[in-house]
């Protein structure tokens, strides 16, 4: 006859070996692991077959809408607006579409915000030759380049002047004068107004800016 203490011992092991039966089985859930206050299973990696899509020319859109985010190095200045300034609030500023054309490049046209009559194209024009650029919108149906005097004074307006990065939003502009000078670099005017494209013996009092595409 077995004494208490062997007794005891046996029933140990039998209780031991029933938990770890327990543990072992894999249809037990967490939530029923937990109720038993027994441990969590070990997390398993699953690795999906499917594919990952890169981006790339072939598939992204053709054109996109949004706003034109103008920032300095102490950060953001506010949303391009009618006449080349600035606002915060979206609802005021100019909603952009950049379109890829086999035709014609990269046309730029407003289509809210812009004034009474919009689907303008958006450029650049200076009234003074070699001088800076600001940001306008010109009342055209199709891309303009050249001299024009419908704004009041003779003024050299330009509408291919946009870059423009599907991928990262990034936005650049360049200007090219009646003598062949083109410029890039991107400013804010020196009375904080107005975004500007400066040539290299024009860049003192303003501020240099970056712009970016913003999607709706």
């Amino acid at each position: 006859m077995l004494s208490l203490h062997q007794t005891l011992f046996i029933l140990l092991h039998l209780v031991a070996a029933c938990n770890a039966l327990v543990l072992a089985d894999p249809s037990l859930t967490n939530a029923e692991r937990l109720r038993r206050g027994l441990a969590l299973k070990v997390p398993v990696l699953r690795r999906g077959t499917r594919t990952r899509q890169d981006i790339s020319p072939s598939n992204l859109p053709t054109s996109w809408t949004g706003y034109v985010q103008v920032s300095t190095s102490t950060g953001i200045v506010g949303f391009l607006a009618l006449g080349g300034r600035f606002t915060l609030d979206p609802l005021n500023a100019m909603q952009i579409k950049f379109t890829v054309s086999s035709g014609s490049g990269l046309e730029v046209t407003c289509v809210a915000g812009c004034s009474a009559a919009n689907q303008q194209h958006v450029g650049l024009g200076t009234t003074t030759e070699g001088g800076i650029a600001t940001v306008f919108v010109i009342a055209a149906s199709t891309p303009r380049t050249g001299i024009v005097t419908n704004i009041g004074v003779p003024a050299r307006l330009e509408t291919p002047v946009w870059s423009f990065n599907a991928v990262s939003g990034s936005l650049g502009l360049t200007f090219t004068s009646g003598t062949g000078l083109s410029y890039s670099n991107v400013r804010i005017s020196s009375d904080g107004t107005k975004l500007n494209v400066a040539p290299n013996n024009l860049l003192s009092g303003t501020t240099a800016a970056t712009i970016r595409f913003i999607p709706i």
